[in-house]
């Protein structure tokens, strides 16, 4: 409450019955407690200090209707005595409506009245409902907004404001962090809440303080879920696809030989893998005969390696499945195998060069003439 001899400022808005058609509203006031120093009209609000003790509110819209509700006049008060009662002698609160031509309608005070409100900033009210964020895919940030409401505090001053400052508990986002100041005629922004979507759910909290120059600080806790996000697994390709026939290579009897399956992953999202297990027929093997996983998002490829024991002249035949499961579900990937004879290679000698012939035909030819020699010795 404003000290004697101080400036304070006041609204004073109009609610109707919705039924008394009320082209005027008049507020009565005790010119010895306040001095009216300004009125000013807000939105379709008309207002007026004809004369002292008396403020005449309109709605602007002189017709058949009742004044609308909200009609609001900032009253501009100049306090001369300060007394122990609300709202500085101001009596009574009523409505004294009149008609088209601006006569009093006799026992109609009853069916409207004017709020006063003392001059102060706005309030900020946060929502503490818990808010559950909206499903969504592994790794996909979703968002919801948190419930605000802005209440302007009585008067015009541009010095009455009110600002918020907000954090999030670890996993969670809030935006915008602080808000303000806002005067009365100001308003909120939104804010939302954010995560990312994991593999299991998250449950956090956004804390939130209202401030205003009235010196109030309010603090809101507001709890917030994130469901788990929705994973896939990653799709699976083989080279060679599955139906083929795998054609091992030739070698020895005896021999091992080998060619591989290579299977690779593309796309997927979350931590749960694509598995696949593969098998053999005898004679074939393969190996590894343990399960091969592939995590989402990862495109390095593994290798299952087909195996066969040759044998000397015969030709073996065997297969392979594969069962696993992918982003396509499950699936076989059956091949059939073909393991061929063993077969001994031939000794081959080597032919001998230009050089060697030579050396070869001049050795004969000396062992010749030394042959010649010795006869003619002899």
């Amino acid at each position: 409450m404003p000290i004697a001899g101080g400036e304070t400022t006041m609204a004073a808005t109009f609610t109707g019955d919705g039924t008394t058609v009320a082209y005027q509203c008049n507020v009565t006031y005790d010119p010895a407690d306040v001095s009216v120093v300004s009125v000013t009209g807000v939105g379709n609000g008309l207002c007026s200090n004809p004369t002292a003790g008396t403020i005449v509110l309109l709605d602007g819209t002189p017709n058949n209707t009742p004044m609308a509700n909200g009609t609001t006049c900032n009253i501009v008060l100049f306090v001369i005595l300060v007394l122990m009662v609300p709202h500085y002698g101001w009596t009574p609160y009523n409505c004294v409506f009149n008609n088209a031509g601006g006569a009093e309608i006799p026992g109609q005070v009853d069916h409207g009245s004017i709020t006063l409100i003392a001059a102060g900033p706005p309030t900020i009210t946060f929502v503490t409902t818990p808010i559950n964020l909206p499903a969504g895919a592994f790794g996909a940030t979703v968002s919801a907004n948190i419930p605000t409401t802005f209440t302007p505090g009585g008067g015009s001053n541009p010095a009455d404001t009110a600002s918020f400052t907000c954090s999030a508990s670890t996993g969670f986002t809030v935006s915008p962090t602080s808000g303000g100041p806002f005067n009365n005629s100001g308003s909120m922004p939104t804010v939302t809440v954010s995560a990312t979507l994991g593999a299991a759910v998250q449950n956090g909290t956004v804390n939130c303080t209202a401030t205003n120059t009235s010196g109030s600080s309010v603090p809101f806790a507001i709890p917030v879920t994130a469901p788990a996000g929705a994973q896939t697994l990653p799709n699976l390709a083989s080279s060679p696809a599955s139906g083929a026939t795998i054609t091992l290579p030739a070698g020895l009897p005896g021999s091992t030989v080998s060619s591989n399956i290579t299977i690779t992953p593309s796309g997927g999202a979350g931590v749960t893998p694509a598995t696949v297990t593969c098998s053999a027929t005898a004679p074939v093997t393969v190996n590894p005969t343990t399960q091969l996983s592939f995590l989402p998002g990862t495109t390095t490829p593994q290798n299952v390696a087909v195996q066969c024991l040759l044998l000397e002249d015969v030709e073996q035949t065997g297969s392979v499945t594969c069962t696993g499961t992918s982003g396509a579900g499950q699936f076989t990937w059956n091949y059939s195998v073909v393991c061929p004879a063993g077969v001994n290679t031939p000794a081959i000698v080597p032919a001998t060069s230009a050089w060697s012939k030579f050396a070869l035909i001049a050795l004969f030819a000396g062992l010749g003439l030394l042959m010649v020699g010795f006869r003619r010795q002899h």
